[in-house]
């Protein structure tokens, strides 16, 4: 929305109807949680549940092992010093058991994947103002969004034009040549003139100079500038244009474009001549046109223009010759009243009403048409297929709705629709695919509009709620669109359990991007429609819509990344603990190495597996489906992946655990009762094993940490994106650095008291990391179960 306003303010803040009504506890907001954090609020629950259940066990366990040790042995009292200070070394490794199996690092992955995603949005030309919206758009079912700057560069250039009654239509040349204004066409030049007059009459373009070029520019709304650089390129001197208009024909009046009517007026005086002035009309054809009972001849004189020459004018030249070829159509009318007769028509009608609407426009004299050009953006065509298939190969079900909303000719859209894939030729010939607004408005039937007292949100209720159902799967255009048919599009398809993402700019377009569930402003959009809004695409791009999309896809990936490794560990963790407390008293990591595995799992786990880039959509690549609020967050794939891996550590620690004495040691010890340490204070077998035990825990995990860098059910190689997060293999570079430099302090007496570490032989190392280095191998087989075993 364009154009020129006075405003009186008389009061502010508190002062205001709304500031007064407004109580205190009106400006508390609400904590409202998004869709992902209820998920996993849920997963952590019932992880907190069973880790509650397993540290409780494992006190239970411990306490009768050491009461029946005690008891059996015979060598201390079981009611003394030395049994309460185990009894509460006991607690100790309770309380830690529970610390590292409550995920409190999920909050933390989620927060990093949240800020790399705005931080790279950013970067992208999105302006982030709402966090929630980026999760939902990796949820949207449908894309609605404006043709005009955003699928096309909203750069327009006069293509084809027409003149008065001339059925004619002429090719512009942008070359150089002044062939509007040349001799060589059949049309007077006192007629181009007068449309000439007609187009920097009516317009609200600037010109400014382009201090880089050394030349005016002007600057504006897209159709406007694309007139008015029409004059340009046939080298009139458009300032001087202006200059004069100002001076010697100023405007009385003006009616900005009305999204409905489709229209926009502008009423001058006429130059030198003080008793007359003249109304300039320009529009969508369909809606000046039927307006028009005259024409100018070759000869500049008016004659009738009958209702069938209209028709043809629509049909023939318009539809056929223009809009049907994508391009953008635009038609210009005038006409001449007295002045005393435009001063009796303000007097009777109020100048903002229809009524005094009508009276301008009523016998307009047709001066012609002009079709523009608006080159397509370059990779919005693969972004769109990127979109609604999940890959760059148009094929299969669509995953997501894309829908052109806009105010062009319904030719020109769906010109543009088949050009970028949206439908095909078939498509658009057949019903129900390409709708006009008023079309749209008809099949919905009746609707009231409800406003909220308390939230303010505006509610539709249609008088029959299934009719959007006939014609929702096939509509995919609403050519001729007004802001209401966006607010309609959005109520009907949020109110059958879809997310919808609107694209707006205008002022208008306000109450459908707040109702949206992902409202889009186009940077070149008005502040309204952006304080309105939930991201602002500052470049005017489609492609970035997409670009958004896969961010917030990403971050979905990461925490499910995220949680196939926690869950790992977590679940070998709790076993071996469980068993070894049952069956050896003990558990084989201390309580400094439980606490280096949570920081291993939480925080660094978090920063390495949360920074993960999206993955790029190629042909043949896997799909990135759009997430449904029914999907799980733990996919089947992932369990099959944590279940596997968890089932392989097992079978590692538990054989270590039991049967590492034998392979590792020349002298076989007793796994309950060797201490730590002998009278010496020097490690024995048992802290040597222990460590053999932490070592390749660590390392196994670490590597399985490369693994659950990908979730794809059938994606086999972990390294195909190896480079792509340096992030992941700096904090993968830090835990294994601090890892080993925990087994190599504990080769000194003071590091091996401190960590509960010993020193390793060459052979432990090597099988450690072989272990270790394993779960890749694992990795690979496990790809071959078939996916209906974990369902």
């Amino acid at each position: 929305m364009a154009g020129q306003g006075k405003a009186l303010v008389c009061c502010v803040g508190e002062n205001t109807l709304l500031g007064r009504n407004r109580k205190p506890k009106d400006l508390v907001i609400d904590e409202q949680h998004t869709f992902l954090e209820e998920k996993l609020e849920k997963i952590a629950k019932q992880i907190r549940k069973y880790a509650i259940l397993v540290t409780m066990i494992s006190i239970v366990t411990r306490v009768i092992f050491l009461v029946g040790r005690i008891m059996f042995s015979g060598d201390q009292d079981l009611f003394s010093n030395n049994t309460l200070l185990e009894i509460g070394k006991i607690a100790i490794v309770a309380v830690v058991i529970m610390i590292v199996a409550i995920p409190e690092g999920l909050p933390l992955a989620v927060s990093i994947a949240m800020a790399l995603s705005i931080n790279n949005l950013k970067k992208d030309e999105i302006l982030v103002k709402n966090l929630e919206s980026v999760q939902n758009l990796a949820m949207v079912h449908d894309v609605c969004v404006g043709k005009t700057g955003t699928l096309t560069r909203g750069k327009l250039n006069v293509k084809k034009y027409q003149i008065g009654g001339d059925f004619e239509v002429y090719e512009h040349n942008r070359e150089g040549e002044r062939d509007f204004f040349s001799t060589k066409l059949s049309i007077q030049q006192e007629l181009k003139d007068v449309l000439k007059e007609a187009v920097f009459s009516n317009t609200d373009v600037r010109i400014e100079t382009n201090d880089a070029e050394c030349k005016y520019e002007p600057k504006g709304q897209a159709l406007e500038v694309g007139m008015i650089q029409f004059l340009m390129d046939n080298e009139e001197d458009v300032q001087s244009l202006f200059i004069a208009r100002n001076k010697s024909a100023p405007k009385i009046v003006q009616l900005p474009f009305d999204q409905e009517k489709k229209r926009k007026v502008v009423v001058r005086r006429v130059p030198d001549n003080e008793e007359l002035v003249r109304i300039y009309v320009k529009g969508a054809p369909e809606f000046v046109l039927p307006l028009c009972s005259q024409t100018l001849s070759p000869q500049v004189q008016p004659v009738e223009l009958s209702e069938d020459e209209v028709v043809g004018l629509l049909s023939e030249i318009v539809t056929a010759k223009m809009a049907s070829e994508g391009l953008k159509v635009l038609s210009y009318a005038f006409k001449e009243i007295r002045l005393e007769d435009l001063d009796q028509l303000m007097q009777s009608y109020n100048t903002e009403g229809a009524e005094f609407r009508e009276q301008l426009e009523a016998d307009l004299i047709y001066l012609g048409t002009f079709a523009m050009e608006d080159q397509i953006r370059s990779n919005v065509k693969e972004s769109i297929k990127l979109i609604k298939y999940g890959s760059t190969e148009a094929q299969g079900k669509n995953q997501v709705n894309v829908r052109i909303i806009t105010g062009d000719h319904i030719e020109t859209a769906k010109a543009t629709a088949i050009e970028l894939g949206i439908i095909t030729h078939e498509e658009a010939n057949l019903n129900g695919y390409a709708i006009t607004g008023e079309q749209f408005r008809e099949a919905l039937g009746p609707y009231t509009k409800i406003t909220d007292k308390v939230s303010g949100e505006v509610q539709v209720q249609f008088a029959e709620k299934k009719r959007f159902d006939e014609f929702k799967q096939k509509l995919r255009i609403i050519a001729r669109c007004t802001s209401e048919d966006k607010f309609l599009l959005v109520s009907c398809i949020k109110q059958r359990g879809g997310l919808v993402c609107m694209t707006g700019d205008s002022i208008a377009d306000a109450e459908a991007l707040r109702k949206a569930n992902v409202g889009l402003c186009m940077g070149s959009g008005c502040d309204v429609a952006k304080d309105n809004s939930d991201l602002v695409i500052l470049d005017n791009d489609f492609v970035s819509i997409h670009r958004g999309i896969k961010w917030g896809r990403a971050i979905f990936d990461n925490v499910r990344k995220f949680l196939q490794f926690q869950l790992t560990i977590n679940i070998v963790l709790c076993f071996v603990t469980l068993l070894s407390g049952f069956t050896l008293g003990r558990t084989p990591l201390n309580v400094i190495q439980m606490l280096w595995v949570n920081l291993i799992m939480d925080v660094l786990g978090a920063v390495a597996i949360g920074t993960e880039p999206y993955k790029n959509d190629t042909a043949g690549a896997s799909k990135s489906n759009r997430i449904s609020r029914q999907d799980k967050i733990v996919l089947p794939e992932m369990w099959r992946q944590v279940l596997v891996q968890a089932a392989y550590q097992v079978l590692v620690m538990v054989f270590l655990m039991y049967f590492g004495e034998l392979i590792f040691f020349e002298t076989s010890f007793n796994l309950i009762s060797e201490p730590n340490r002998d009278a010496n204070n020097l490690p024995t077998s048992r802290l040597v094993l222990d460590t053999l035990l932490f070592h390749t825990f660590i390392l196994m995990n670490l590597f399985n940490q490369v693994n659950c860098r990908v979730v794809e059910a059938e994606e086999i190689n972990v390294f195909k994106t190896l480079f792509n997060n340096p992030f992941f293999w700096a904090v993968f570079i830090l835990e294994l650095s601090v890892q080993q430099l925990m087994i190599n302090v504990g080769g000194t007496s003071l590091g091996s008291a401190l960590l509960g570490t010993a020193p390793l032989t060459q052979g432990m190392v090597i099988t450690a990391w072989c272990l270790g280095a394993f779960t890749l191998v694992v990795n690979v087989g496990l790809k071959q179960i078939p996916m209906q075993h974990f369902q």
